[in-house]
């Protein structure tokens, strides 16, 4: 199985394919790719990015033109190499699964759970979430709390699996716990998921 991209360089991708379709001559550098994706929460997330695209030869090196001096310290650039522009035009066609919310609506008329769209909600405003933490903010006394904490985690690990590169599970648990954080968000409204059964988080 593949192995997917980390979330940083699915966008880049994205970027790339967006601001310099097919152009393997025009060069950019690290401020133009940060400035392209505005979901870098920093702009060293860029050079993360551009050394991935890098080591899988989507991106060479421009050799650097300015003379070196004391006062003036060159910029690295780079450009897309033919590989390099072909998957970054793939990604741009398929960035509805790393955006949906671009978009527009992910399934207009269709009706949301309530339970989800709270969780949601919740997600988007925290960025990072596990189910027993949900469960004790969105459910009100006398609820089930432990089937309230299975349905949440059921709900947060299927997002995650439908959108890897935006939601992701990190390593670190908290108590038994999975801890998801949110890095690209898709929109105020919760992605739709495949009616499946899907293992407790």
């Amino acid at each position: 199985m593949a192995r997917q991209p980390h979330w940083y360089v699915a966008v880049a991708l994205v970027a790339l394919g967006k601001h310099l379709p097919g152009d393997t001559k025009t060069p950019f550098n690290a401020a133009d790719l940060a400035r392209w994706v505005s979901t870098y929460p920093k702009p060293a997330t860029a050079m993360l990015a551009i050394n991935s695209l890098v080591r899988v030869e989507y991106l060479v090196r421009v050799p650097e033109a300015t003379v070196h001096s004391a006062f003036l310290t060159p910029i690295c650039s780079w450009r897309l190499t033919a590989a390099g522009a072909e998957a970054a035009a793939a990604a741009l066609k398929t960035d509805r699964a790393v955006n949906p919310a671009a978009y527009g609506g992910i399934t207009p008329g269709a009706p949301i759970d309530p339970l989800a769209a709270r969780l949601w909600s919740l997600l988007r405003i925290r960025r990072a979430l596990t189910a027993d933490e949900a469960a004790s903010v969105l459910t009100d006394a006398g609820d089930d709390i432990a089937a309230a904490r299975s349905q949440l985690g059921t709900l947060l690990l299927a997002w995650s699996r439908r959108f890897p590169e935006a939601l992701q599970i990190s390593k670190k648990r908290m108590g038994k716990f999975k801890r998801f954080v949110l890095l690209v968000d898709l929109g105020g409204t919760p992605p739709p998921i495949r009616a499946k059964k899907v293992t407790k988080a």
